[in-house]
């Protein structure tokens, strides 16, 4: 019998400390950068199916430990009481390292770089990385200059926004760290400054048209 005055509180906990264990990574593996790389222009975690394995070991941990503590089982001796204890505590260790492992994994594996050097640009993850020429061809920057909604179009600052493609992943574009717009500002100065081409679009839809839905 499923009891949901601990399974939707359990959930809901361990959706947040996903949440935190995927900032904590992403925060980590930024702060790691060396020193040669004088400026971030996004990193970010794709990590759909981390994030479902991570939430799910949390929430087992969370409802295994709320049942140890508010739920009454019955037994028949008392070596089954002890044996049912252990092999929760042994699931609760296992779901637990589970749940810390897809932080590390989100660490080395899954949160993708792009950074100035002095030499290049840097992109990839902590396991794999490389610095490419400034005029390369596994990068392309586009800026999308406003938010098309039905017959409206606002191409204000605050609109604005840089689009990262790595390999030619369209679909799976990156957006930059810009939180406002003179952030923004700085990155294309910086970008221009380094000979970097920014490709110009009107909107999303735009780039949706003319770069995933080609043919």
């Amino acid at each position: 019998k499923t009891n949901f005055l601990i399974e939707i509180p359990s959930y809901i906990i361990a959706f947040i400390l996903e949440i935190v264990t995927l900032v904590a990574a992403e925060a980590l593996y930024e702060s790691s950068l060396y020193d040669g790389l004088y400026y971030i222009i996004t990193c970010s975690a794709n990590a759909e199916f981390s994030f479902l394995i991570g939430l799910l070991a949390y929430k087992c941990v969370l409802s295994s430990v709320a049942e140890m503590l508010f739920t009454k089982k019955i037994h028949s001796s008392e070596k089954q009481a002890k044996d049912d204890k252990v092999s929760t505590v042994i699931l609760i260790i296992i779901c637990l390292v589970v749940a810390l492992a897809t932080g590390a994994y989100n660490y080395f594996f899954n949160t993708q770089a792009i950074a100035m050097h002095d030499t290049g640009i840097y992109v990839g993850t902590k396991a794999k990385n490389e610095i490419v020429p400034f005029d390369n061809d596994r990068l392309e920057f586009f800026l999308i200059e406003g938010y098309s909604y039905e017959d409206s179009y606002d191409d204000s600052p605050e609109e604005k926004e840089i689009y990262i493609v790595i390999d030619g992943d369209y679909e799976d574009y990156l957006l930059s760290n810009n939180e406002t717009p003179e952030e923004l500002k700085n990155t294309l100065k910086l970008m221009k400054d380094n000979g970097i081409e920014v490709i110009s679009l009107k909107d999303y839809e735009e780039f949706e048209n003319s770069y995933i839905y080609t043919e």
